[in-house]
């Protein structure tokens, strides 16, 4: 479904050497993963921490070999200085774009190039790469506010060019563009499709170096630009492109470059989403405290370096275990609901239903046979038939992640149904498949990506700050 759309990982055709470790790991599992798109208007640097704020957008799940989709918020001084943002707490700020549905995704811009020029990318703590649409791409969207990136109108940028016999060097393999041999990639995915999930959707194209600002002053990235995707790419319809904030800090990491070169304080990121002036706020190089309303409190991150991943005790639906839950979680931005395996999800379902004793929950109990919320159905609630579902709580070491009804029941989330229909936000991957934490429980805290600690923190989001600074 467009909500959280679940991703097989697929062998990219042309995989890059860094995100082998990743391969590795995500083949324990046929995985699925979706998509998170967060929009940066204005950007502030001070200190080396920057916040940019968070707009909605529609979003989907895919991971895949080497890039999944991803996005980030993006802006220079310069458009910072001159488009206002604000400093709170002398934590630099800036607003973001999106939402969980029906856009699925959250975005921002950056800069790439000399002089630069501005995309929006969808924020993705699911992969490790940038990915923007090169000039004249096929099948690439025109909707405002996407653009086309041209090498040739940058003073600073460079195809990466290759010898044949000698290969890329973990950028994908050798090839012609324009009677050159320049490195290329071709990404595929799955579930990008709502329409027909198991529906391949493929991006390619050709590698090159350019200067990329992201909230900061700009740093040198190698980047994917897109020449070619399948015309079922439905969350690139929406927004092209993809700021990767997972995997090592390599020459292809914007964010790890940025800390490499010391432009942010430190090795650490954070987010939080809420629908304000703006819709959210993501923060590089530190952690602003006016974006929490209550202490951090933080869970290892056993994703050893390339997923942000957390131990799973557990899930609980009201003060009931869910059987079939997997031992990990993986976190991931550009996904936009709670993802189960297949497993996991027919044990939450016989949960709720065992509720059925004590309660009448509205398309749970009293089916008589037909569909209910578990098999996608929608249905029309009032404000005392919704409090009557119980609280889902993750739990993790140290943290446990409270999830109110209104958090996994969506208004009008079913392609088709009526907007004041309540949808469940929760869907299933595949058998023994990932298991992975969406927007929908982030958009309840502000989440910390301590990476140079190996952790993650939890805290609950101050609703007055978080999204509060306008989009100019």
């Amino acid at each position: 479904h467009l909500t959280g759309v679940q991703l097989h990982v697929l062998k990219a055709l042309n995989s890059r050497e860094d995100i082998w470790e990743l391969s590795n790991m995500m083949f324990r599992h046929l995985a699925i993963v979706g998509a998170l798109l967060l929009c940066v208007f204005a950007c502030v640097h001070s200190n080396k921490i920057v916040s940019v704020p968070v707009l909605k957008a529609k979003a989907k799940t895919k991971y895949n070999l080497w890039s999944k989709a991803q996005l980030q918020v993006a802006a220079d001084r310069q458009l910072t200085t001159s488009r206002g943002a604000s400093n709170v707490n002398s934590v630099p700020s800036l607003p973001v774009g999106g939402d969980i549905w029906p856009v699925a995704i959250f975005w921002a811009f950056i800069e790439v190039g000399t002089p630069g020029q501005k995309f929006p990318v969808a924020i993705d703590s699911g992969s490790y790469t940038l990915d923007i649409p090169l000039i004249n791409c096929k099948g690439c969207t025109h909707k405002a506010p996407n653009n086309f990136y041209d090498p040739k109108s940058s003073s600073t940028g460079q195809a990466k060019q290759c010898k044949l016999l000698e290969g890329c060097h973990g950028l994908g393999s050798c090839g012609l563009n324009n009677g050159v041999n320049q490195c290329k990639f071709s990404n595929t995915y799955e579930t990008c499709d709502p329409h027909n999930p198991t529906a391949p959707c493929t991006i390619s194209g050709f590698w090159y170096s350019d200067k990329v600002v992201y909230g900061a002053e700009g740093v040198s990235v190698d980047f994917g630009a897109i020449n070619f995707q399948t015309s079922n790419f439905e969350q690139f319809q929406n927004i092209d492109g993809v700021i990767g904030m997972a995997g090592p800090s390599t020459n292809t990491s914007v964010f790890g470059q940025m800390v490499a070169h010391n432009v942010v304080k430190d090795n650490v990121w954070g987010l939080c989403l809420h629908e304000g002036n703006s819709n959210g706020t993501i923060t590089l190089g530190g952690i602003d405290p006016s974006l929490t309303s209550g202490p951090i409190e933080y869970t290892p991150d056993i994703g050893h370096g390339s997923f942000y991943e957390m131990k799973m005790n557990g899930l609980m639906v009201g003060d009931s275990e869910t059987p079939g839950i997997e031992s990990s979680i993986i976190i991931d931005t550009g996904t936009n609901i709670l993802l189960l395996p297949d497993e996991g999800y027919a044990g939450m379902k016989k949960v709720f239903e065992s509720k059925c004793q004590n309660s009448s929950l509205k398309g749970i109990c009293n089916l008589n046979g037909g569909k209910g919320l578990f098999e996608d159905e929608c249905f029309e609630m009032t404000a005392s038939e919704l409090s009557d579902f119980p609280i889902v709580t993750l739990a993790l070491p140290g943290v446990n992640l409270d999830m109110p009804p209104t958090s996994y029941l969506l208004q009008g989330y079913q392609p088709g149904s009526s907007p004041t229909a309540y949808c469940l936000g929760v869907a299933k991957t595949s058998p023994g498949g990932l298991q992975i934490l969406g927007d929908t429980t982030l958009a309840l805290y502000y989440t910390i990506f301590d990476r140079a600690n190996s952790r993650i923190g939890w805290a609950p989001v101050n609703k007055t700050a978080c999204g509060a600074i306008p989009l100019n």
